[in-house]
Parts: C-alpha cells; structure tokens; sequence
C-alpha cells in the first residue's frame, strides 16, 4: 500500500468524520464546504481534489455505509431482511446524526438518497428470496417495505418508542415479512 492511498484514506476520513459532526449539531442545508474544510483541517484544493461539493461527500458517505450494510449481513437468519438491523444499531450508535438526517422533510436530498440505498438493498434480499419475481414487484415490494421501516425509525428516533435495535427490528420484521413472504411468493422460513 502506497503512502498516497494512506494520505487520501486519511484524508476522506478527516472529512466524512468533519462532516458528520457538523451534520449531529445543523441539518445538511445549513452546512457549508468551508465549515467542512475548516473542521477537518484541510485546504479547500484539498476538498476539491477529492470531491466535488458537499453532495459528493454526502455521496461517498453513503457508499461506505452500504459497504458497511452489506459487510454486516452475512450472519442474518434467512427469511429475513437483513439490512435492517445493522442500519438499526448505526443510527443507534449515532443518533444525532440520524435525527439530523431521517427527521428532515421528505424534501431532504439525503433522505431521498438514504431511501434510494435502502431500496437498493431490499430489493437485492428480496431477489435472493424469490429470483423468479417480477423485477417491477420486487421494486414496489422494496420501496414499501423502506417506507414502513423509515416510518418506524422516525418514531424511534423521536422517542415514541424507546427500545433498543434488535427489538426494534423483531417489529420491524414480525410486521413486513409475512406480507412480503405472500406478495412475491416464497416462503420466508
């Protein structure tokens, strides 16, 4: 491994660490890449050699927690979705964050994106469980089912329901699989 792959690994982390932080005290719009740059310690030719606004940091950040999703659900029981309790337990761990994040208007560029990699995700698990399935169904069946997960995760995040991820998700599973399970047509256990 070169030095330069350490000095732009290091130096993406310093920003997405600079970003997250402004996003757990501002929401996205108010944040600015000179406040960026500034809590990160780098020069502006810096940031711009790596990325080219804020929406691409935001970007960047967002294929890292798919990665992150991804990585953390290979030891998920199957007839499960699998994405959720490893996002469950990164919003608990930052809970400023997602509050900033998740509780914006549905105007919100990240949470459009946020929603865009969740759908994404399901569908690709839905897949798993019935290949067969009609691409257009298994696209309805994903965007339904992240609607009622992110519906669940605002009252959580709210504090209309205090409970820790895992029982969280038990819910989140025990209400959206059987359904699923009968609209594309497998059988989840």
């Amino acid at each position: 491994m070169s030095d330069d792959d350490r000095r732009v690994r290091r130096t993406r982390s310093s920003l997405h660490s600079a970003f997250l932080d402004l996003l757990s005290q501002r929401s996205y719009g108010e944040i600015t890449v000179s406040e960026i740059i500034e809590r990160a310690d780098i020069g502006r030719s810096t940031f711009y050699a790596h990325y080219r606004d804020k929406d691409d940091l935001f970007a960047d950040a967002i294929d890292v927690l798919r990665t992150d999703l991804t990585v953390g659900t290979a030891d998920a029981a199957p007839g499960t979705l699998r994405f959720s309790r490893p996002f469950l337990e990164h919003l608990d761990a930052n809970r400023a964050i997602a509050r900033t994040t998740l509780a914006a208007s549905a105007e919100s560029p990240m949470l459009r994106d946020i929603e865009r990699m969740l759908v994404s995700q399901v569908r690709a698990e839905l897949r798993g469980w019935s290949p067969a399935a009609d691409a257009a169904l298994l696209h309805s069946a994903a965007a339904a089912t992240v609607g009622a997960f992110l519906a669940l995760v605002e009252q959580w995040l709210g504090g209309e329901r205090v409970a820790e991820p895992r029982e969280i998700d038990a819910l989140f599973q025990g209400l959206v699989v059987p359904g699923l399970t009968v609209t594309i047509g497998v059988s989840a256990a």
